[in-house]
């Protein structure tokens, strides 16, 4: 304040890169408005930082590395949590020669690069899950073990559907994918792949068996790899005399 009148001071912030405009306005006792003058300035980027929402968007990213932090520890929590026992043999080369194999195989397919994408366990039960849950979990199993050059490679798969045609396996299989925690990485479903197919292997897409009018199993939907651990053999059991056109359902 001075005498007769009061300077007010105003900050607008410009959109330009650091660049902001300073009004000086002074008001007089007698008068709305004595004198106006503005000075535009030019601010380096560690000045601006004081002012406007860059001081917000500073506490948002605070608050998300808080987070990000707090998931970490969690997932640290409930990976120690795990036992996961029953999978460390798939962390050696040599600890499965089957599942050993196609992931060597998957390695060296340069248009995968080591990933499994979307994939399909057509015909799972506790062997193919167990192996499914390792490769999930293999970035964590290679880091706690010390196979050295004889570790497994490093393989990924996105997620995981694995079907089943008997009930009991389908709840063993999930209770299974549960405890190794790869349940929130997949789905465990129950049918039969001879739904909706002619004895000549014509497939019906659409006309399901079923009074709902729902769709064949998996209808319309596409996976990157697809597994038939011991698929053929267990045919038998569930859909006889349909072995010879599993592989046309599978990939029609």
């Amino acid at each position: 304040f001075i005498d007769g009148g009061c300077f007010i001071f105003i900050m607008i912030i410009s959109r330009r890169p650091y660049q902001s405009t300073f009004i000086f306005l002074f008001v007089s006792r007698l008068s709305t408005l004595s004198a106006f003058t503005s000075i535009t300035h030019f601010r380096s980027p560690s000045q601006l930082k004081l002012f406007g929402s860059s001081r917000f968007r500073k506490k948002d990213r605070q608050h998300h590395q808080m987070e990000s932090a707090a998931a970490v520890a969690d997932a640290t929590k409930k990976m120690a949590e795990l036992d996961l026992t029953a999978i460390k043999k798939f962390a050696h080369k040599n600890g499965d020669a089957l599942f050993g194999y196609i992931e060597e195989c998957q390695m060296d397919d340069p248009n995968t690069k080591g990933s499994f994408g979307r994939f399909l366990d057509a015909g799972t039960g506790s062997h193919s899950l167990r192996w499914m849950a390792s490769i999930l979990h293999r970035e964590h199993l290679l880091a706690s073990t010390s196979n050295g050059a004889m570790s497994s490679p490093s393989v990924s798969m996105d997620s995981y559907t694995a079907i089943t045609a008997d009930e009991n396996m389908r709840r063993r299989v999930f209770d299974e994918a549960q405890g190794l925690g790869i349940a929130d990485k997949g789905d465990v479903i129950i049918g039969n792949w001879k739904e909706g197919v002619g004895k000549d292997g014509t497939i019906e897409f659409g006309a399901s068996d079923k009074s709902d009018g729902s769709k064949l199993l998996l209808e319309g939907q596409q996976f990157d790899t697809i597994l038939a651990d011991y698929l053929v053999g267990a045919i038998d059991g569930f859909s006889p005399y349909f072995q010879d056109l599993i592989f046309s359902r599978l990939v029609p």
